[in-house]
């Protein structure tokens, strides 16, 4: 029995969320219930005790939760004090499917939760991405190590998109760059990105098309995005490996250990980074 729990953080967030409950329902899978949250510090608390009584009440076996990553930490901890368990389906959510953000939420629920993430499996951020980077450039950590990986990718793309767009740089000329790139390779360790109508049925402009599948493993000990060392990780099924729109098989290997990763320690096979020397020797 499913239930939609989502953030309501524009006028557009109901639109979408009777979106997701329309395809749910031609799937053969309706919502039950269908409630919005909004972000607030003041009455999320109160919140929390309203939506955790009316999932419980209408029977709710399966939250699926597309949200912000600090309201799990009170709807969780309410589900527990109600003595309610139902599974966790993370969708849709932002850093909620990040190993630093879930070790907040209540352990006793999250050993339930499970999703898609269009993250890609983690790798040791000493060796690649813009950690890496930028030690490898300067010789020094980012002066904003723990927000490097998600300040830089912004600026990477329009730089890169703006060396293509020639001598006369508008919206159109840029948008134009943009939708003409071809599409980055598949991989493990990176989603692939391309941008425009090759793949989505409305123009694309989010660039990630791929995605993998994710399980909570509160046994699972390593680091998390910001290199602190603590129990409970997201185990990535199949190592890792990402699907574009409609390649996902049938195959159940939730809560499977068997071929799941948590963590890299080094890049995966073929992954690595090309060597140059260091401008910081």
């Amino acid at each position: 029995v499913f239930g939609l729990l989502y953030l309501e953080s524009s006028g557009a967030s109901k639109e979408l969320a009777d979106t997701y409950a329309a395809k749910m329902e031609a799937a053969g899978a309706p919502f039950a219930d269908v409630v919005p949250y909004v972000l607030d510090p003041g009455t999320i608390q109160q919140s929390a005790i309203q939506v955790i009584t009316r999932m419980k009440a209408d029977g709710v076996t399966t939250i699926v939760f597309a949200g912000d990553p600090v309201a799990p930490r009170d709807f969780t901890k309410e589900a527990t004090l109600q003595e309610y368990f139902p599974e966790w389906l993370v969708s849709a959510s932002t850093l909620v499917d990040t190993t630093a953000f879930s070790r907040t939420y209540d352990p006793e629920q999250w050993k339930h939760a499970f999703g898609v993430t269009s993250l890609a499996a983690r790798v040791d951020s000493r060796q690649v991405g813009y950690f890496a980077i930028h030690q490898w450039f300067t010789g020094q950590e980012p002066p904003a190590p723990d927000t490097v990986g998600v300040r830089i990718p912004s600026f990477a793309l329009f730089f890169s998109v703006l060396q293509n767009t020639g001598p006369n740089l508008t919206a159109q000329s840029w948008r134009d760059a943009l939708f003409a790139g071809e599409p980055t390779q598949n991989a493990v360790s990176q989603p692939s990105l391309s941008w425009g109508q090759d793949i989505w049925p409305d123009p694309d402009f989010s660039g990630i098309d791929d995605a993998t599948i994710i399980w909570w493993d509160p046994a699972a000990t390593g680091p998390d995005e910001i290199r602190k060392d603590g129990t409970g990780m997201w185990q990535y099924v199949d190592g890792g490996k990402r699907y574009l729109p409609g390649q996902l098989g049938t195959e159940e290997k939730l809560f499977d250990p068997n071929g799941a990763v948590a963590f890299y320690t080094t890049p995966p096979p073929g992954e690595e980074p090309r060597q140059y020397p260091s401008p910081a020797g």
